[in-house]
C-alpha cells in the first residue's frame, strides 16, 4: 500500500450491515449527493451519482459505535505517521452515508478533498471512508498519483491526506455500493465557522 494511505478493518464487520439497515430504514433522510462546483455545492450526476444521509456524530447509537472504531484507526495512523500529532488540534465533523446504485452510481470524476480556499474544504486534514460491501468486480477507490486501487471490502476503513497529491475517484461496478465517509478538520476553524452562522 502506498505511503500515507492506511486501511484497517473494524473489529466487527457487521457494523457495515447495520449502516445498510439504517440507510434503508431512514428513507426520509435521503438526499441527492452534491459536489463542489464553481464555489457552490450542487447536484451533478455526471460527476457524482449517489443518494446520501448526512450523519452528525450524535445522530444515533450506530454513529457512536462507528466513531469509536474510527478512533482506533486514527490512533493507528498516528502511530505510523506521528508527525500528525504536531498539527493543530483537529476533530471529526459530520459525515455521510453514500449509496451508489449498480451500474449507474459512483463518483466518476478525479478529485481531492481540499480543492477550494473556503471553509470547510480549507480546514480539512484527513479524509476517511468505510466500505459496506465486498465487491470483486470494481467498486473500490482508484488513486491517480499512487497508481493504486483500494479494494471495496466490507468493514474496511481507509484514511489518507486530503490534498491534490491523493487525487482519487470511485471505480464503477455492476454491484450496489455503500460507503461511510467524512473528514477530520482543524478544531479552531470548526469553532470559528460555527460561531459565524
Amino acid at each position: 500500500m502506498p505511503q500515507f494511505i492506511h486501511s484497517q478493518f473494524v473489529e466487527d464487520t457487521a457494523l457495515a450491515d447495520r449502516f445498510i439497515d439504517y440507510y434503508k430504514s431512514n428513507t426520509s433522510k435521503h438526499i441527492d449527493g452534491k459536489v463542489g462546483k464553481n464555489g457552490a455545492a450542487c447536484v451533478d450526476p455526471s460527476i457524482k451519482n449517489s443518494r446520501e444521509i448526512s450523519m452528525p456524530s450524535e445522530e444515533a447509537e450506530i454513529s457512536k459505535e462507528f466513531c469509536d472504531q474510527l478512533q482506533i484507526v486514527l490512533d493507528e495512523y498516528v502511530k505510523i505517521y506521528p508527525e500528525v500529532n504536531k498539527l493543530a488540534k483537529f476533530t471529526l465533523v459530520p459525515y455521510n452515508i453514500q449509496y451508489y446504485k449498480p451500474n449507474e452510481g459512483g463518483y466518476f470524476q478525479w478529485h481531492s478533498e481540499r480543492h477550494t480556499g473556503t471553509y470547510p474544504d480549507s480546514s480539512r486534514i484527513l479524509v476517511w471512508m468505510m466500505y459496506c460491501h465486498t465487491i470483486d468486480n470494481g467498486g473500490g477507490t482508484e488513486f491517480l498519483h499512487q497508481n493504486y486501487t483500494c479494494k471495496s471490502e466490507k468493514g474496511k476503513i481507509v484514511i489518507w491526506p486530503v490534498d491534490w497529491t491523493f487525487t482519487h475517484r470511485g471505480v464503477r461496478t455492476d454491484r450496489e455500493k455503500m460507503i461511510i465517509t467524512g473528514w477530520y478538520n482543524f478544531l479552531q476553524d470548526t469553532i470559528v465557522y460555527a460561531q459565524k452562522i
